[in-house]
């Protein structure tokens, strides 16, 4: 029995093979597979050859044999387990005693390091709470070093947007400086645009024909009040407070639509005639125009003189002329028979009559821009007393008082030369029409006193703004 116990000891120790575990029951096969797979065994081959011969000679069916087997095995395994789990508490407990007193554990000095002796002239020794105050103010030191490399840079580029916008402001004063030698050049040339009295009045009366004769050919039909809408009504209203009574007359139809065509030109174009050029332009013309305020003449000279740079670099704005064209269009259009306006002879020739008398209207605007006299119009306003120096009727007539302006007047002041600006000229009389046909002796009740002084505000004394005189040129 000893003998068999050492040959399983033996071949536990050695190591298990297959025709050895054959004859092992299956309990003590499984012990054996596992104290094999221990670390702490090691194969013996050549014993292990011996052991297997040993045991091949032994029955398979001595069952005593196997029981003692399988006895050693078990027993030899639960020692191999105890001896492993004991020695891993002890790995575990050894660990955990290392890392507790790892901190108390005396400091050990370092190779290669000599201690310097501290000099009190010129070292100190400082607290714990010194140097940790010392490396926040470090921390605050570098952060405010870095909001000081953030301010130069912004600086930097602020100071790059400046000097791109002061070379922009020495182009635009480059331009500015040659836009003043052009103008001193014309200056001193004496290049100054100017337009003769006959001219001028020559102009003007081809654009009155014009709007005259546009009325009579296709605006004498009768209109009934009634049949007009609320803009249409201020807008007869705005030219005469009695155009009812006008219109009932089919002669003097044509006289109202000769005022309306006028009081359009009038206050689109001729009261403000920088418009011809756009309104952008017009705008910044009006408003460099306010700032020559030294003197009068300065004043005219310095319009004159932009006006006719403006004029030679841009001329006219079509677009502006094709507003006003279709709105005098749309205006008269509906007053026109429709016949007419089917007809496309008639239709195109009634476009071509508004076209020439916007285009007459643009060139006078030009004029007035360019001139150094200064040109206004002589407006006259309902229930105003006739002057016959200023004023005159397109037929025989000596009524007192005006119920129509058929067409303003032009008055010019100063010379062509720029001179003078306190003299005043009537170059083309206002046409007024009176319902009145002779003249009426009789005392002007307070109301009409009062209209008659208002209307001679907005139309303007002949006498109080300068003295009348034949001629300056």
């Amino acid at each position: 029995m000893s003998k068999d116990l050492n040959l399983v000891e033996v071949t536990i120790l050695c190591g298990t093979n297959t025709c050895i575990m054959q004859d092992l029951p299956e309990s003590t096969r499984s012990a054996a597979v596992k104290v094999e797979n221990s670390p702490s065994l090691d194969g013996n081959q050549a014993r292990f050859a011996q052991v297997t011969q040993h045991h091949q000679q032994l029955g398979p069916n001595n069952r005593e044999q196997s029981q003692a087997y399988q006895h050693a095995a078990h027993l030899h395994w639960e020692k191999q387990h105890r001896e492993h789990a004991f020695n891993m508490r002890l790995s575990s407990m050894r660990e955990l005693v290392r890392h507790w007193i790892w901190s108390w554990r005396a400091p050990t000095s370092i190779p290669c390091y000599e201690p310097t002796a501290i000099d009190p002239a010129t070292e100190q020794v400082v607290p714990r709470d010194f140097v940790v105050q010392f490396d926040r103010d470090h921390e605050e030191l570098l952060q405010a070093r870095e909001a000081l490399d953030e301010k130069d840079r912004a600086l930097g580029e602020v100071t790059q947007a400046l000097n791109q916008m002061t070379e922009e402001c020495d182009a635009i004063r480059g331009h500015w400086q040659a836009a003043i030698g052009e103008l001193s050049d014309l200056k001193s040339s004496e290049q100054i645009f100017m337009v003769d009295d006959a001219e001028m009045k020559s102009i003007w009366n081809q654009l009155h024909y014009g709007i005259k004769n546009f009325a009579r050919t296709y605006l004498r039909s009768t209109i009934s009040a009634r049949h007009l809408n609320w803009k249409q009504k201020q807008s007869f209203k705005s030219i005469s407070l009695v155009y009812k009574d006008l219109f009932q007359a089919k002669e003097n139809v044509h006289l109202l639509f000769q005022a309306l065509i006028w009081k359009y030109i009038a206050d689109n174009l001729l009261e403000c005639p920088s418009t011809v050029w756009g309104n952008k332009v017009a705008r910044a013309f009006e408003t460099l125009l306010q700032l020559h305020q030294n003197s009068q003449e300065a004043r005219h000279h310095w319009r004159a003189q932009t006006g006719c740079v403006i004029q030679n670099a841009k001329g006219t704005h079509d677009k502006t002329k094709r507003d006003c064209t279709d709105a005098i269009s749309a205006m008269v259009k509906p007053f026109i028979s429709s016949e007419k306006l089917s007809d496309k002879k008639h239709h195109d020739m009634i476009q071509r009559s508004v076209e020439r008398i916007v285009e007459k209207a643009f060139e006078i605007a030009v004029i007035f821009n360019q001139s150094r006299c200064s040109y206004r119009l002589r407006k006259v306003a309902h229930k105003e007393r006739f002057s016959p120096r200023s004023m005159e009727f397109d037929e025989e007539c000596e009524a007192a008082q005006v119920d129509l302006m058929v067409s303003p007047g032009l008055l010019k002041w100063g010379n062509s030369k720029g001179e003078d600006y306190d003299l005043r000229l009537v170059l083309v009389k206002s046409h007024v029409y009176s319902l009145k046909t002779a003249v009426q002796e009789q005392e002007m009740t307070e109301e009409e006193s009062k209209i008659d002084g208002d209307s001679q505000q907005q139309g303007g004394n002949d006498e109080e703004d300068g003295v009348l005189i034949p001629g300056l040129d």
